[in-house]
């Protein structure tokens, strides 16, 4: 995993106080997307429930710019 974070509701950035999350992102660096599957199934967040199975997404992805 080389960067990860939550994505909040738009009104999140009017109301830092009052943030809701409403989904993970993680940018990895992998050999392929089973490996990134793999890493993500086993992980105590899914197996436990806490992330919805079902909707767990991996794409590639082209990087443009990259600053960090």
């Amino acid at each position: 995993v080389e960067l990860a974070g939550a994505m909040l509701t738009p009104e999140s950035i009017e109301s830092p106080t009052a943030k809701k999350m409403v989904g993970s992102v993680f940018i990895c660096e992998a050999e392929s997307l089973q490996h990134v599957r793999d890493l993500f199934t086993r992980d105590v967040y899914y197996t436990s429930g806490v992330w919805d199975q079902d909707k767990l997404v991996i794409r590639p992805l082209a990087i443009v710019i990259n600053n960090f």
